[in-house]
């Protein structure tokens, strides 16, 4: 038997070939007992082709034979994805990237061009974007509440993936257009769209905790639809438009003291403290007195303060930005 991590459990896969190693290698767990086990039978690897001849039927695809370790591999991932339920997780089709510490996960219709949309955003965002899955990663929710997205090495056919867990910030619907352009959408808008995309389970409990999932991912994470070309732009109109749009308070007012920038709030906002601020934070703050975004204030201080180290930067602006929030000092 094979011990694996995924999603943050371990996993006991009744499978020991030297090309399935291969293919988990970096997912290994050597030590401790597995959550659950899974094991295939010659009836689920049928039961793989059948359901691959019937996409390439749909998409006009050709039909063929597919390898056996090839179907065994889906059927292994079929059965880790019916018991994933139980832990507050569940397996989601889409391509997920992570921007700065933050996933964004696009779904769509096969072919529509999921993977071509963060294909743009590596290419646009360089060093500060990481691919997590490109076809199927895995959603879990924590005991933080907040929801992450995770790596597996069921990646695709480019195989893009990175054995890491991210925090997710939004959920994206793309979809085909003459021009770019993105909207928010409402749970009750997303919702059937998502669960379309949603790994099924056959089991009617695993399935009924799969759509509490969901119904708790809508209310979670921002839901947007996005309309795109295959031009670059693309990847910058859709995450700006995934940017939380954030102002100061207008109970909350600055002056100077000396060198420094001092704001307090009115009695009205429940704060009563002081917050003193350097001459960067004092500009960040100043931005934050229309309504922004936290990429917007990045790109302005890089404007100002041209010689300042992109991700001290970005650093800074979110420190500020976090301190303000913990006093309640943003709508948001």
């Amino acid at each position: 038997m094979i011990k694996i991590t995924l999603a943050g459990l371990c996993i006991g896969i009744e499978e020991n070939s030297p090309r399935f190693a291969e293919f988990i290698a970096g997912y290994e767990t050597p030590d401790g007992d597995p959550d659950f086990t899974v094991s295939t039978t010659e009836e689920d690897i049928a039961f793989e082709q059948t359901q691959n001849e019937r996409r390439a039927l749909r998409d006009d695809d050709v039909m063929r034979q597919w390898r056996h370790a090839y179907l065994e591999k889906l059927a292994i991932y079929r059965k880790i994805a019916e018991r994933l339920p139980d832990y507050g997780a569940c397996l989601f089709h889409g391509s997920a990237v992570a921007v700065d510490g933050e996933a964004y996960l696009f779904t769509a219709r096969s072919g529509t061009g999921k993977s071509t949309h963060t294909r743009l955003w590596r290419e646009h965002f360089g060093d500060r974007c990481v691919m997590i899955n490109d076809d199927k990663p895995l959603l879990r929710l924590q005991e933080d509440g907040r929801i992450y997205v995770y790596g597996t090495p069921w990646d695709g056919k480019h195989h893009l993936s990175s054995n890491i867990r991210v925090p997710l910030k939004a959920v994206c619907i793309l979809t085909r257009d003459e021009y770019n352009h993105i909207e928010p959408l409402a749970p009750e808008e997303a919702y059937s769209e998502l669960m379309m995309q949603t790994f099924r389970p056959s089991d009617g409990n695993a399935l009924m905790k799969t759509m509490e999932f969901l119904d708790t991912l809508t209310r979670r994470a921002g839901l947007y639809r996005l309309g795109c070309t295959m031009d670059p732009e693309a990847a910058v109109i859709s995450y700006e438009g995934m940017q939380k749009h954030m102002k100061l308070k207008d109970g909350f007012k600055t002056h100077m003291a000396g060198d420094k920038q001092v704001m307090a709030g009115v009695a009205s906002t429940g704060f009563s403290g002081l917050v003193r601020s350097n001459s960067t934070a004092a500009f960040i703050i100043d931005q934050l007195k229309t309504e922004t975004t936290e990429e917007q204030i990045v790109q302005a201080v890089l404007a100002r303060y041209e010689d300042a180290p992109e991700a001290q930067v970005r650093a800074d602006v979110k420190k500020v930005v976090d301190t303000l929030r913990g006093i309640n000092a943003l709508d948001e």
